[in-house]
């Protein structure tokens, strides 16, 4: 019988943890549908969210919005950037 075995060493992250590598001032970004807005893990609290697009609602007002924002790189602040149904939430937990 085969027994598959996850090659969790080839990550070599023991070795970097104790080099004293944590990923302290690492600024990562996460081009998705957007998080969950509720219960956000402690490191996503501190951090502003900022939307370019958005693809979880397309209303024709959102189209239109969206490309006037493509155009002209426009910042979202309205609530667009969260996630509808759940997949940048889950890319943005395995980061």
């Amino acid at each position: 019988m085969y027994r598959y075995v996850i090659p969790w060493f080839l990550l070599s992250a023991p070795q970097a943890w104790a080099s004293g590598f944590c990923g302290e001032g690492v600024r990562v970004g996460i081009f998705d549908t957007g998080l969950v807005d509720t219960n956000l893990h402690k490191h996503f609290r501190a951090v502003t969210i900022k939307e370019r697009t958005n693809w979880t609602y397309l209303s024709a007002r959102t189209r239109k919005r969206e490309r006037k924002q493509q155009q002209g790189a426009e910042e979202d602040v309205n609530p667009a950037a969260i996630d509808g149904h759940g997949h940048g939430t889950f890319v943005a937990g395995i980061i």
